[in-house]
């Protein structure tokens, strides 16, 4: 009697082995968008810069607001100020220390709207973020 010894798949393995790839395929599909490894890094900059901002403004007395500078007055007589540095934002106190904030700063902007004042910031990437602030 002769026996068949061929290895191999036989054609109901190859269907069943498609089929639960392609379930495995549709069911993950929705992932693959959420893994892009986008940098978030100026984003989580950016947001930690105007947290800043919003506590200086929530403990100061007073804001005075021009194009590129914020000054802080604090209620200890203080005057704090967030001013450019090269491609850097800093936090100074009364004229005095070196605090930086955020880097990577191409551009920024304060304009005042009485009640409230607005921040722009510019990255070196070149992404655009803005906020605003109330200043009482």
């Amino acid at each position: 009697m002769a026996t068949n010894t061929a290895n191999g798949f036989t054609f109901v393995e190859v269907i069943l082995s498609l089929l639960v790839f392609s379930t495995l395929l549709a069911l993950l599909s929705p992932i693959f968008p959420m893994l892009h490894l986008e940098n978030e890094y100026d984003e989580l900059n950016v947001r930690q810069f105007f947290t800043f901002i919003e506590t200086e403004v929530n403990i100061s007395n007073e804001v005075i607001i021009t194009s590129n500078l914020l000054v802080f007055s604090s209620p200890d007589g203080e005057a704090i100020t967030f001013e450019t540095y090269g491609n850097s934002i800093r936090r100074q106190v009364n004229g005095s220390g070196h605090e930086l904030l955020i880097n990577g700063v191409n551009a920024i902007h304060y304009t005042d709207m009485g009640r409230w004042f607005t921040c722009r910031i510019e990255t070196e990437e070149g992404k655009h973020y803005e906020a605003a602030f109330s200043k009482s």
